[in-house]
């Protein structure tokens, strides 16, 4: 399932409290069914950061991604190519394997860092998740955070 692709609701967390962050804003779609969206709402205080939601039209979210100073990426293109015409970005986060899949090379803007995370889960090797849309679930919210290391730039 393409699910698998994504990142889990887990590395969000890794990455703000890593960087430290007190505000995260969420670009979403209007139906906000990504399970990753209540989890972090659930989650704000404990991470003690405030989320906010953004969830308008295709222009204002392209627009929103597209003026980010700090943007996590999914597997989407719509954040690939608003982080491409971003020259404002400072840093990019993103799941490793999905750069093969992505607008995104190691020719970024001058200044603008690049974080890859890996972690040993796939569409095809998710042990000991099972197939179901309930095990996809259970990944995103609880995936083990020490079994994600970062990398800085390109490989």
């Amino acid at each position: 399932h393409w699910l698998w692709h994504q990142p889990p609701c887990t590395m969000y967390r890794k990455i703000i409290v890593e960087e430290g962050f007190t505000k995260v804003i969420v670009v979403t779609s209007p139906d906000l069914r990504h399970v990753c969206v209540e989890w972090l709402k659930s989650n704000a205080a404990s991470l003690g950061v405030e989320v906010v939601i953004q969830s308008g039209s295709l222009r204002e979210d392209f627009c929103a991604l597209a003026k980010a100073s700090n943007l996590v990426l999914s597997f989407s293109t719509l954040g690939d190519n608003a982080a491409v015409l971003n020259n404002q970005v400072k840093k990019i986060f993103f799941r490793e394997f999905a750069q093969t899949h992505s607008l995104i090379d190691c020719g970024l803007w001058p200044g603008t860092e690049l974080y890859q995370y890996k972690m040993p889960i796939s569409e095809g090797k998710h042990p000991p998740y099972g197939n179901t849309y309930r095990e996809i679930i259970k990944w995103f919210t609880t995936y083990d955070e020490s079994q994600i290391t970062k990398s800085a730039g390109c490989r």
